[in-house]
């Protein structure tokens, strides 16, 4: 008995990150697919794709799903691999357009103040401090998780403390992004929203991941 099988293994797979959105508060630590034919299958056959997934919650899915013969496989490899990458590409030039993307709202705030509209920038800020405000794991290139806080202090400024010593001002353009002012020192660091209450910057030097309201009752 037979069985043909093309292992792939993959420390991150970008079609299955965005299909687990429901599972909000799980990462993908494991990954690995391989093609099955039926034993004793006499000439070209139905392969099967089959792949496993561990999360970073331990829980662990397998899901098994008939593909076609040898060519319907292969273009179905080939694809699959095509499909991803003009997905990320599409995907990336808003972002390396980012300047382009976001001046025309901070724009639009200036020219609303100007008009006596007051301050938009607060109002946003409003609407998405209540859940920003907390305790946080913060995970920094280089060092050890450690905690942080992100407050709304008396003056009305969010601040996020990311270490000992280290506080710096949040600027919120919606509950997807939000920019971190002087980090690094002289420059800032936008933060996406990846996941529920995870934020990460775009080469995931810096993650600040807020903790649950029980851990920060404790």
């Amino acid at each position: 008995m037979k069985i043909f099988k093309f292992i792939l293994t993959f420390s991150t797979v970008l079609f299955l990150g965005t299909a687990c959105t429901g599972q909000v508060n799980r990462e993908i630590t494991y990954d690995t697919v391989y093609f099955q034919r039926l034993p004793n299958a006499a000439g070209d056959t139905i392969f099967f794709e089959v792949r496993t997934v561990v999360y970073s919650d331990l829980s662990e899915e397998t899901r098994k799903q008939p593909i076609g013969d040898a060519t319907t496989t292969v273009n179905y490899v080939a694809g699959f691999a095509v499909d991803q990458t003009r997905r990320l590409a599409a995907n990336a030039t808003p972002v390396i357009r980012k300047a382009q993307t976001i001046q025309p709202g901070t724009t639009l705030w200036a020219a609303a103040a100007t008009a006596g509209l007051g301050d938009v920038a607060k109002a946003v800020q409003g609407f998405f401090a209540p859940n920003l405000v907390g305790d946080y794991t913060v995970r920094a290139t280089g060092s050890a998780d450690f905690d942080g806080t992100i407050v709304l202090n008396a003056q009305g400024v969010l601040r996020v403390t990311l270490a000992a010593g280290v506080t710096r001002n949040v600027t919120v353009f919606s509950d997807a992004l939000i920019r971190i002012a002087n980090y690094p020192a002289g420059v800032f660091t936008d933060m996406y929203k990846t996941g529920e209450n995870v934020y990460q910057s775009i080469d995931k030097a810096l993650v600040l991941r807020k903790k649950a309201a029980s851990a920060q009752n404790k």
